[in-house]
């Protein structure tokens, strides 16, 4: 999936939260039902950043071997430079699974969740460049 269509995906996706909780909130609905409405939506959104965390995690695999098998096939500082950017995007890798548990468990949030997608997707893109010379 390239830049653009990663962009226009989150947009679409805030949008949609963005629209259901208007809806929502305007809705003629009693207090409790508007609550669990929110609590659906929440969950529902979580969901959906764990799974893109899921899929990540597995293309950042894909990646980590296409690195180790370059870095195998090269010399000197290549060799050496193949080996951090895997290395980093191993370590982006674990910190989402990380996250993804404490979420689970309730002690981290959807902004924890979001900002160790970021930083995994930095490191993805980072070892894509490379790995394109």
């Amino acid at each position: 999936m390239n830049k653009k269509q990663n962009g226009i995906g989150i947009g679409v996706l805030l949008g949609a939260v963005v629209g259901v909780i208007t809806g929502i909130l305007f809705a003629p609905k009693s207090g409790k039902e508007t609550r669990d409405a929110i609590k659906s939506t929440t969950t529902d959104t979580a969901h959906k950043l764990h799974d893109e965390a899921e899929k990540l995690q597995s293309d950042a695999k894909e990646w980590i071997a296409k690195a180790d098998a370059k870095a195998k096939a090269s010399k000197g500082k290549t060799e050496e430079s193949a080996k951090q950017h895997a290395t980093e995007l191993k370590k982006q890798a674990k910190n989402v699974a990380q996250v993804v548990s404490s979420v689970k468990a309730g002690k981290a949030d959807d902004k924890d969740l979001q900002s160790a997608i970021k930083q995994l997707k930095g490191a993805r893109t980072s070892l894509k460049s490379f790995l394109a010379k």
